[in-house]
């Protein structure tokens, strides 16, 4: 192979050509005048149409600035700590902020709304990222997956929050991210710390308001501020606020930002539904550093942070200043700005959310060798989600019909998740829980056993799978691998054996396998399977399925 590859590259000699004359990142505000009560974001991209130039949806990047806040009943709830700066986090990955998009290109709906998108594309990220990219892209995407067997479970109020809890985190006293130590071998730790969301904390937990080493030899809390730095701008016994300046590049967000070609003279409009503004109110058991209950209230049943642990020593994230009644607290959550509870809270500094479009200009040649053909098919795939199969108790049998009729069938996936009743005396379902890092984690141990699918009355597979490698091996760990995960040393995705079987125990099936003049025959998808764990379970499905578009890039219309 050496010797092949330098006889190859002494007769390929690189050439300098130039493919884009100029590459511009503008940005765009949104249509909101800064009013985010219904968590829409809405884009109109009239200027893109009229710019004459190519956008790049892959290369483009939405920026939401994020609002996050905890304040305590008392004016002296909180300890003094700076260690209070671990309190809140948000869940894992930037795509956690978002439910569902609509998409329309001249007038032409061509993405409809469907719920849990942030579903979905964490299974792509999970599946298709390697530890590289989490290397590379973690911090931007606060995102680094949560540790595998780092959860607890309560049927009563601890420490951890109520039912299941993976939000421990550990770390020493003093002073903010520069004494944040991770203590993987404390007798408090063991399983239940969660590396992971101790890690991508330091991404958000920067604590700017007070001193230590980095805002007094560096940089001030002004100029984290003026650069929309990531850090913690107020802090005090009673309110504790996070401004995060949340950055996704598009090609996350939807299939098809990923593979649209570059089209000029393109009028898009993009309407973003956000778990956006969510509150949370906790409250401790008498006389303890404990949460008693927590009541969550999010716009689409998906809380996007989570709360660390009480504690009278801030060792655990969330420091009180005594133990003595009942305490209550306040979270609230929400893009640019969120009204206070007991006291003011200081708004983001950008006050609106923006589109930073890639826009290209092609050099003369090149523009008239991509415009020779200017009608492009587009084949991306889109989703239909199917939030039916609820409370399914431990042992319990499901054989449902999940859409009478659909063609161009990609895959088919079920996430398990607790239901409300199962999750301990919260009441919560468990997506909606602020101590449960859910939907980047499912309900841990949630086997699903005998399972079948049928399309049309045909069954996929020639025996129904029972053991927990079949899916792993034959449709996850595949799925979104380079080379399908065949090719040792070349290789991507996420999800281990271990991560599977405990935390992210998502079933795939892929529906794809067909002759081709099959593929545009509508058909029925039915699922059956046991429920095999400990615990109740609602199953959320989701089908991904082919669509085709036709565009004419060089005046950004749909060819009928």
């Amino acid at each position: 192979m050496a010797d092949e590859f330098t006889l190859h590259s002494s007769m390929d000699l690189p050439t300098t050509e130039f493919n884009f004359a100029r590459k511009d990142f503008v940005y765009i505000p949104d249509n909101n005048n800064g009013s985010y009560s219904s968590g829409s974001i809405i884009l109109d991209l009239a200027s893109v149409a009229n710019s004459n130039k190519y956008i790049s949806w892959k290369e483009s990047t939405l920026l939401i600035p994020i609002v996050l806040n905890i304040q305590h009943s008392s004016a002296t709830g909180f300890s003094t700590s700076a260690n209070n700066a671990y309190a809140l986090s948000l869940l894992n990955g930037v795509h956690h902020l978002f439910n569902s998009i609509s998409l329309q290109l001249a007038n032409n709906e061509i993405v409809a709304v469907q719920s849990f998108s942030n579903v979905l594309q964490n299974f792509k990220i999970l599946s298709s990222f390697s530890p590289a990219d989490v290397e590379n892209l973690g911090a931007t995407m606060l995102f680094t997956e949560d540790t595998a067997n780092a959860f607890n479970f309560d049927a009563t109020a601890s420490a951890n929050g109520l039912g299941l809890s993976n939000n421990n985190i550990v770390s020493t006293t003093g002073g903010g991210l520069d004494n944040f130590t991770p203590a993987l071998a404390s007798a408090n730790a063991g399983l239940t710390f969660n590396k992971g969301r101790a890690t991508r904390m330091q991404y958000t937990s920067l604590n700017a308001v007070d001193t230590n080493s980095v805002t007094t030899n560096f940089v001030t809390a002004n100029t984290l501020t003026t650069v929309m730095k990531n850090s913690v701008v107020e802090r005090s016994q009673q309110s504790i606020t996070y401004h995060i300046t949340a950055e996704i590049c598009m090609r996350w967000l939807h299939d098809y930002f990923l593979k649209c070609p570059m089209m000029k003279n393109s009028y898009y409009k993009l309407i973003i539904n956000t778990h956006l503004p969510t509150t949370a109110t906790l409250v401790t058991a008498t006389g303890t550093a404990t949460y008693n209950t927590a009541t969550v209230n999010s716009p689409y049943g998906v809380c996007p942070f989570q709360v660390s642990p009480l504690s009278t020593d801030s060792t655990t994230g969330l420091g009180l200043s005594a133990v003595t009644g009942v305490q209550t607290m306040s979270v609230k959550m929400g893009i640019s700005s969120v009204t206070g509870t007991y006291v003011n809270v200081l708004a983001h500094p950008l006050s609106s959310c923006r589109l930073y479009a890639c826009l290209l200009t092609p050099t003369p040649l090149y523009e008239q060798i991509y415009l020779k053909n200017p009608v492009k098919q587009l084949l991306y795939n889109d989703y239909l989600s199917y939030n039916t199969m609820t409370n399914i108790v431990s042992g319990g049998t499901v054989n449902q019909l999940l859409t009478p009729s659909l063609s161009r069938l990609r895959t088919l996936y079920l996430f398990p998740f607790l239901s409300a009743s199962a999750n301990g005396n919260s009441g919560l379902q468990q997506m909606n829980s602020p101590f449960d890092s859910c939907p980047s984690v499912c309900a841990p141990y949630a086997y699903l056993t005998n399972l079948q699918v049928q399309l049309s009355g045909m069954n996929i597979y020639q025996e129904v799978k029972t053991m927990r490698f079949q899916n792993f091996l034959e449709e996850v760990r595949p799925k979104n691998s380079i080379n399908g995960g065949l090719l040792a040393g070349l290789s991507s995705g996420l999800i281990d054996f271990n991560y599977y079987n405990t935390s992210y125990p998502v079933i795939v099936v892929d529906l794809s396998r067909k002759n081709v003049e099959d593929d545009d025959i509508a058909k029925s998808v039915l699922v059956s399977f046991i429920n095999s764990s400990r615990r109740t379970l609602d199953i959320l499905g989701i089908i991904e399925y082919e669509k085709a578009l036709n565009l004419n890039v060089e005046v950004g219309s749909i060819v009928l």
